[in-house]
């Protein structure tokens, strides 16, 4: 439920996981193991990319392979893009998000 919970859908949930379990894969082999349309597993792919969970392996003589990342190290990279995109605002508006105000005064 975690992957739910930062914005997966339970087609990405179900790609990953596949990923995980089975190893890189072809978007068409992904398709067939879920039973998806390779233009879905596409697009789907190409968001899990996007958000940092699955690398693009790029073969010169055949379509692209994908391989999941390290669930921690994709959450991480995640909070870390979002953090960086967030802390501009919290400037402009002069506000100091909470979590980071309490780290502060430790």
């Amino acid at each position: 439920m975690l992957l739910r919970q930062v914005g997966l859908s339970k087609t990405a949930i179900r790609c990953y996981e596949s990923l995980v379990e089975k190893g890189p894969a072809e978007a068409v082999d992904l398709a067939k193991r879920l039973k998806q349309s390779p233009t879905n597993m596409y697009g789907v792919l190409n968001f899990l990319v996007k958000e940092g969970f699955v690398d693009k392996i790029k073969l010169t003589t055949q379509p692209g392979v994908f391989k999941a990342r390290q669930l921690d190290k994709a959450l991480l990279e995640r909070y870390m893009r979002h953090r960086i995109l967030l802390m501009p605002l919290f400037d402009e508006l002069g506000i100091l998000p909470s979590a980071l105000s309490l780290r502060l005064r430790r």
